[in-house]
């Protein structure tokens, strides 16, 4: 799972590239654009960028989901 910079994904499932075991979801698509839901905090992200050429944009979305800034 390198544009995520994170291997622990459970794999990827119907619409979805990588699904965590604590129910997190993430889809990429072109141009450095993405969604990234998380169930349990009632969060999502959602963002288009220019075409970043290493993709860097991904790669924030799981860490600041699991920063606990979101917590309730």
């Amino acid at each position: 799972m390198s544009r995520l910079n994170d291997d622990s994904s459970l794999g990827n499932s119907r619409q979805w590239d990588a699904i965590w075991s604590d129910g997190d979801m993430w889809k990429a698509s072109l141009q450095s654009q993405g969604l990234y839901v998380f169930p349990g905090k009632d969060l999502v992200i959602a963002f288009y960028s220019t075409n970043v050429p290493d993709d860097s944009s991904h790669r924030f979305l799981r860490p600041v989901a699991t920063s606990g800034m979101f917590d309730k």
